[in-house]
Parts: C-alpha cells; structure tokens; sequence
C-alpha cells in the first residue's frame, strides 16, 4: 500500500515536471518566433537606413559638383 501510494505520487511528479517542461518549451517558441521578428524588422529597417544613406550620398556629390560649377563661374568672372 506504502509502495502505491509512492508511486503514485512520484508519477504525478513527473506528469507536474513534464507539464512545467512543455510549457518551458512553448514559452521558448514563442520567444524565439518574437526575436525571429523583431531579428527580420530591425534587417528592414536596416535597409531601408541604408538606402537612404546611399541615397543621401548621391545628393551630396550633386550637390558638390554644382557648387564646384558655381565656384568655377565665380573664377572665370574673376580671371
């Protein structure tokens, strides 16, 4: 009798222990599927800073060599 009664209490341990562990796993998942997310968002967001940048560098060399044209007229006014 002593022995049922510890067996039936070590097996509603394990079933306690195997529920806490599935939902570990599950907490794990889905923590591992929100950091998926967040990993893919901060890569578009990423992206999309770099091609602004690019975008930004474009405008910068045209912006340059108008000032260069601008600053060759002045020159030539004055040579």
């Amino acid at each position: 009798d002593q022995l049922q009664r510890e067996q039936a209490h070590l097996t509603k341990n394990i079933a306690e222990k195997d529920n806490y562990l599935e939902q570990l796993n599950s907490e794990m998942n889905s923590l591992s599927e929100m950091i998926k997310r967040e990993e893919d968002l901060h890569e578009e967001d990423m992206d999309k800073l770099h091609t602004a940048y690019q975008t930004l560098l474009g405008q910068l060399e045209s912006y340059h060599q108008g000032l260069n044209r601008g600053w060759d007229k002045v020159r030539t006014v004055f040579n």
